[in-house]
């Protein structure tokens, strides 16, 4: 009997399993046994003795150590990751999808200017990832920054915006949440460039004729952004933001991921340091599970 032919989702489903292989296995052979390995740790104390580690169980002691006895767990380190988040993730969103929407028009010199917005991720690499926590950067960053002193600068810049806000009204939150997100644009920048990537590949399947046939039909640039370019670029939304919540939340810039490696191979509290990135792991997944349950609704796929 002739085996049936496959269907094109069928298809689909293969070449995603084939491109995702390598992955599979690198996960299974390298990360795999230390993601079991931690979490096992998070349960005991490990110490050194000159017989090698020793490790004592202490059920959820760390844990509990963690929610209930050190306060600062909570409020210096796991609340300001929330808020971070809550501050660069929209703003990096709405950044590299205004940017890869420019990046998309044919204009001269659109090839270098898409390097420029991409070598951020190329150079936050190595021993630049390590210039960044340096005084260089200070430096370096000091004549944009710091320049309010000479009348200039993203200081004035900021107290120009937050003026023209309280004249307008809008209320404190929003005044706070702008100035916030002005005085992070550095951050901004450097964390958007496989955002812009990604919105300019789905920027480029979406037809043509689509909008050659809605300009016939009389709708504006405006029209055509909200019923064509946005439903067909929303899967490449939903990619860009899981991506975003992780890159945010699990970044080597991060305080709380700091400590953790601190307290895990700096100190040596192996377990301590272990229930510490396990409680953060699964606020992590929580703000992800939550995000997708809400936006994948939202989400419009072709072929439904």
């Amino acid at each position: 009997m002739k085996n049936k032919k496959r269907t094109l989702a069928q298809q689909n489903e293969r070449a995603g399993l084939l491109y995702s292989l390598p992955f599979i296995i690198g996960f299974v052979c390298f990360t795999l046994f230390p993601v079991i390995q931690s979490f096992l740790l998070s349960f005991h104390t490990v110490s050194a003795s000159a017989n090698g580690m020793v490790m004592r169980f202490e059920s959820w002691g760390n844990y509990h150590r963690l929610l209930f006895e050190n306060a600062s767990y909570v409020r210096d380190l796991l609340l300001p990751s929330l808020k971070e988040l809550a501050i660069n993730f929209p703003c990096i969103l709405i950044f590299s999808f205004f940017i890869a929407v420019m990046l998309n028009h044919q204009f001269r010199g659109r090839t270098f200017f898409r390097v420029i917005f991409f070598l951020p991720v190329v150079v936050s690499s190595g021993v630049i990832l390590l210039v960044q926590d340096n005084q260089l950067q200070t430096n370096m960053l000091s004549g944009i920054t710091g320049s309010a002193s000479g009348g200039g600068g993203i200081s004035q810049f900021t107290d120009t915006v937050t003026d023209l806000l309280e004249d307008f009204a809008v209320g404190e939150w929003l005044i706070t949440f702008v100035t916030s997100a002005v005085d992070r644009i550095y951050d901004i920048v450097t964390s958007s460039g496989i955002q812009i990537l990604i919105y300019l590949a789905g920027l480029q399947t979406i037809s043509p004729s689509l909008y050659e046939a809605s300009s016939i039909e009389g709708a504006t640039g405006w029209e055509n952004f909200w019923k064509i370019t946005f439903p067909m670029i929303s899967p490449m939304i939903l990619v860009n933001a899981v991506y975003t919540i992780v890159d945010i939340m699990g970044g080597l810039n991060n305080n709380l991921v700091k400590q953790i490696y601190n307290t895990s191979f700096v100190i040596g509290d192996y377990g301590y340091g272990s229930a510490m990135g396990w409680i953060y792991f699964l606020i992590i997944g929580l703000v992800l599970l939550l995000f997708l349950g809400v936006a994948s609704r939202m989400v419009y796929y072709e072929d439904r």
